[in-house]
């Protein structure tokens, strides 16, 4: 059998060493490589389809193995993470979820959907410290919000509106920029 590195070539290699560093959406991916979204997406569908890169969410991919490593190595600069050990950001309170369901436009249902997909947008910023409005909305189920679009998404979900930008921790964009960034909230 092929050695699985022997299949990759130098763009795979780009994608898996980005992934190396934590979770990334296209969109960064291609900020990162200088390479199309789309080309991106296609090295990123062969390396699911070889076991090397798992989905994780709409638009949000993590390595999974590095072909690179020989098996049961640690890449890297890895760290042992202590399997009690809780290492994902605190959870959004319910009061704070609520005042989200509260805030966006709709009721119900339709409402709380919408509520969590900006909590996903919420969970990235949180992860990465710092994101772009598209890689925010690489991470959000566009079908699950009613909307027909990242842009309306954006425009009635975000835009004017306090949910992301009043969740604690966010700083919005000063003028004339668009990085969306993050800092500790326990301070």
């Amino acid at each position: 059998m092929a050695d699985p590195e022997d299949q990759l070539d130098a763009l795979h290699r780009d994608i898996i060493d980005v992934l190396r560093e934590g979770r990334a959406t296209p969109s960064y991916l291609s900020e990162r490589t200088g390479e199309s979204r789309q080309l991106i997406s296609q090295r990123l569908r062969d390396l699911q389809l070889a076991g090397f890169v798992e989905k994780i969410h709409k638009g949000l991919y993590e390595l999974d193995e590095d072909p690179r490593e020989p098996a049961g190595d640690l890449p890297a600069g890895a760290v042992v993470e202590d399997p009690d050990e809780d290492l994902e950001a605190a959870p959004v309170d319910d009061t704070e979820r609520e005042r989200l369901i509260d805030e966006v436009p709709s009721s119900g249902e339709l409402a709380e959907r919408r509520a969590d997909e900006v909590l996903k947008m919420y969970d990235l910023l949180r992860e990465r410290g710092e994101a772009e409005k598209g890689d925010l909305l690489g991470v959000v189920d566009v079908e699950a919000t009613g909307y027909a679009s990242e842009a309306s998404v954006w425009s009635n979900m975000v835009k004017g509106r306090d949910t992301l930008r009043a969740l604690p921790g966010v700083e919005t964009p000063r003028e004339g920029m668009t990085t969306w960034r993050y800092t500790d909230d326990s301070a």
